[in-house]
């Protein structure tokens, strides 16, 4: 009788810790040139160098002019606060993306904002008042996707994006 309630007390142990799932905040793959710059630089979003104090924000990369962060957290958690800090503003998604990736930088701007419309359901005009938490969820993952590359997605897990969602400085209009 005792070992049988041991196992069940084990298997509910188990199951609770397989379904706890934490951002790992000191994950990190700073200069691991197996990946693309949005990945290696802990910066998901590709933020530009600038004289913002992100949280974790650690030296640029001289290269391309991006920013770097100790972990892909506090990485993450600055581009969420970027790009939603412009919807904040008032700014639709076209003009979101268009600030963010200029086609003066080599970007295809039309195209990504197509990216961005088909992976979240969001028009190019829609604003801030248009992110519900499942939009900007697939908002988040969608510009990752567009600057890591969709053959990367396996590194945004839903953990991270919730943690990135909790750091918002704004609550979402719904």
């Amino acid at each position: 009788m005792n070992s049988k309630i041991l196992i069940i007390a084990f298997l509910i142990l188990l199951l609770i810790f397989l379904n706890t799932k934490t951002v790992n905040r000191s994950e990190s793959y700073l200069n691991d040139k197996h990946f693309p710059p949005a990945i290696r630089n802990n910066n998901p979003f590709n933020l530009r160098h600038t004289s913002i104090g992100w949280l974790g924000k650690i030296d640029p990369d001289t290269v391309l002019n991006f920013e770097r962060f100790a972990d892909f957290a506090h990485g993450l958690r600055a581009g969420a606060i970027d790009h939603i800090g412009n919807f904040h503003e008032g700014k639709t998604l076209a003009e979101v993306i268009y600030k963010k990736s200029p086609p003066s930088d080599h970007n295809d701007t039309e195209s990504y904002i197509r990216f961005v419309q088909n992976a979240t359901g969001l028009s190019r005009t829609s604003t801030f008042k248009d992110l519900t938490p499942s939009v900007l969820r697939a908002y988040i993952r969608a510009i990752f996707n567009q600057e890591a590359g969709i053959k990367y997605d396996y590194i945004l897990t839903p953990a991270a994006i919730d943690y990135a969602i909790k750091q918002l400085p704004f609550t979402l209009p719904k």
